[in-house]
């Protein structure tokens, strides 16, 4: 997802990371090591399950106006590349460009 953000830098894309069960500790500890220039949020579990996630990792795409475009549920190549795809798509329309 890192490089995905990075691929897009500077254009309407915004990737957001969500941790739902390290300390926040163990989590500043792994940004810091992994140099991860996302931004990290934290879910509690009621939260969680109000969303309905139950795997892990979970990527939801949205449009620009919250929307949302695809739901990934877990982790898969295949699915990766459809979410690339998806995200190319959205940012092609509109010029994808801020201010644009």
């Amino acid at each position: 997802m890192a490089r995905l953000a990075a691929e897009h830098q500077g254009r309407s894309l915004q990737v957001l990371a969500i941790n739902v069960d390290s300390p926040p500790a163990a989590v500043e500890a792994f940004i810091a090591n992994t140099k991860l220039l996302l931004p990290v949020y934290f879910m509690d579990e009621r939260t969680q399950s109000a969303l309905g996630i139950d795997r892990l990792p979970f990527t939801i795409l949205l449009d620009g106006e919250g929307r949302v475009v695809r739901v990934y549920p877990g982790y898969s190549r295949e699915g990766m590349q459809d979410l690339k795809r998806q995200v190319k798509n959205l940012l092609g329309k509109g010029g994808g460009r801020e201010g644009t």
